[in-house]
């Protein structure tokens, strides 16, 4: 894999292009407008469209309505932070159901004597922004998943605790009757002594 900067002449060349197929996730390089001048293979992915096609567009046309208008409500703000972190956004794919994302934009400023190869000379003196793009999608559903089988098993513990107060009551139960029958039995047998002296008496009078 080439090196995204390397020295040259005194000076120093960061290849943006491999800079961003080095990145794993999706990625784009915009202008200080948003409008997109390079991007990942993984971002294409993301939006299912070629590079020539992505290019000059702006980035905030991508995603649906309500996370468009929140990108286009923070990009000033990169001015004076230069990176903002986990915008939860909403792309809109092209298979038409909007997929969840979390979005970090990072200010790019341009620092003599850096040139910046994957973008025209008009370009390099000016800040860039790198969009980075993770998806959200699978993280939602492990997390919905996490908290059903949670529920399930707080709902487990809840019918295991009923039953065991059902049974500790049950045995409860056969104790108190046992005991009763027990009562019973010593009474009958007392009862029985009694009588028997009384009917010999009976008996001799």
């Amino acid at each position: 894999m080439a090196e995204t900067i390397e020295e040259v002449n005194g000076g120093f060349k960061l290849d943006l292009e491999e800079l961003l197929r080095t990145l794993p996730e999706g990625a784009c390089l915009c202008d200080s407008e948003g409008h997109i001048l390079l991007a990942n293979n993984a971002f294409m992915g993301l939006v299912d469209a070629k590079a020539n096609a992505l290019k000059g567009i702006p980035v905030a046309s991508l995603f649906e309505s309500a996370s468009r208008q929140h990108l286009k409500d923070v990009w000033p703000e990169l001015g004076a932070k230069r990176l903002i972190k986990g915008i939860e956004a909403e792309f809109a794919s092209s298979n038409g159901s909007p997929l969840s994302v979390s979005v970090s934009l990072s200010l790019l400023k341009p620092a003599s004597p850096l040139t910046r190869v994957g973008v025209s000379r008009a370009e390099e003196d000016k800040p860039l922004i790198l969009v980075h793009v993770k998806e959200l999608t699978r993280e939602k559903q492990l997390a919905e998943e996490l908290s059903r089988t949670q529920s399930e098993s707080e709902s487990l513990l809840a019918e295991l605790d009923e039953a065991y107060q059902k049974l500790k009551s049950t045995q409860e139960e056969l104790i108190r009757r046992e005991r009763l029958a027990a009562s019973g039995d010593l009474a009958a047998s007392v009862a029985h002594e009694i009588r028997n002296p009384l009917s010999i008496i009976g008996m001799s009078i």
